[in-house]
């Protein structure tokens, strides 16, 4: 009920032309973005019933959204849920190494028995069931001393409690949340560490929504007291956190490791040589 909560915010802010500010005291810094490669990446399907196996419904009262690679036209009983290509980067110091790298985003999460909220003119669809995502590089990167094959893990995590949001009808909208608004996220990197991590956000832009329900109007919309209608749509987006994530240290080089080791031995014979003047004296 939260983000609900603070989607109410938002959106009053909206309608008096406010800007909501953040604590004074927090410091999210944005760490890295993706862009998509192909359109319509991504599917909210309503868990309504009735019909056939390959009908988009709108009366149930939850449902599934995920990225996908089926065509705009596939029905939901031959939509296959699975990554897709885009381009991914990170906004710190890593971005020298990782900029636009190619990259497969996979995300997933369902919620049940959560209908949408309409306020203001807007829609707010909870999705309060459990998720995750994932981007996994395409091509290979040495950054200082360490090497990543391709497959490594650029970013990923888990989640509970975004929400999708937009204006009624609209073709534009958002997925994502905040921890700070009773969302829960986690991150986990091959390139980057989280500690101590107090705030994340997610933040995934919708556009070119269209409904796949038939004789409806396009974008954003439900049944009263029922879920969003079935939508396609490209998803973009960027992953936020405080205190900023800390870069994986680089693996010495072995000949590095060799000036320590002779470096380590200099240290001891010089304090065995210090000891043996103090005896003698």
């Amino acid at each position: 009920m939260s983000i609900i909560k603070n989607a109410i915010l938002v959106v009053t802010a909206a309608a008096a032309g406010l800007v909501v500010a953040a604590p004074a005291n927090a410091v999210i810094t944005t760490f890295a973005s993706f862009n998509a490669s192909t359109g319509s990446n991504i599917v909210w399907v309503n868990n309504g019933t009735g019909g056939t196996s390959s009908t988009y419904r709108s009366n149930g009262t939850g449902g599934n959204i995920y990225t996908t690679t089926s065509a705009a036209n596939v029905q939901p009983s031959a939509s296959v849920a699975g990554g897709v290509a885009v381009t991914f980067s990170f906004l710190n110091a890593l971005n020298a190494y990782v900029a636009n790298m190619p990259a497969t985003f996979t995300l997933s999460a369902a919620t049940t028995a959560t209908p949408a909220q309409t306020f203001g003119g807007f829609k707010i669809q909870q999705v309060s069931g459990s998720g995750s995502f994932s981007f996994i590089s395409n091509a290979p990167v040495t950054i200082n001393q360490n090497f990543y094959a391709a497959g490594a893990n650029l970013l990923s995590g888990t989640f509970q409690d975004l929400s999708i949001f937009g204006q009624s009808g609209g073709t534009s909208g958002s997925f994502g949340g905040s921890v700070g608004n009773g969302a829960t996220i986690s991150y986990t990197s091959d390139f980057l560490t989280f500690p101590g991590s107090l705030d994340r956000d997610i933040s995934l832009s919708l556009s070119s929504i269209i409904s796949l329900n038939s004789n409806v109007n396009r974008g954003l919309n439900n049944v009263t007291n029922r879920a969003l209608r079935s939508f396609r749509a490209t998803a973009t987006g960027s992953f936020s956190a405080d205190p900023t994530p800390s870069i994986i240290p680089s693996i010495p080089e072995p000949e590095t490791w060799a000036m320590f080791v002779v470096g380590f031995g200099m240290v001891a014979i010089n304090l065995r040589r210090r000891k043996k003047t103090v005896v003698a004296a």
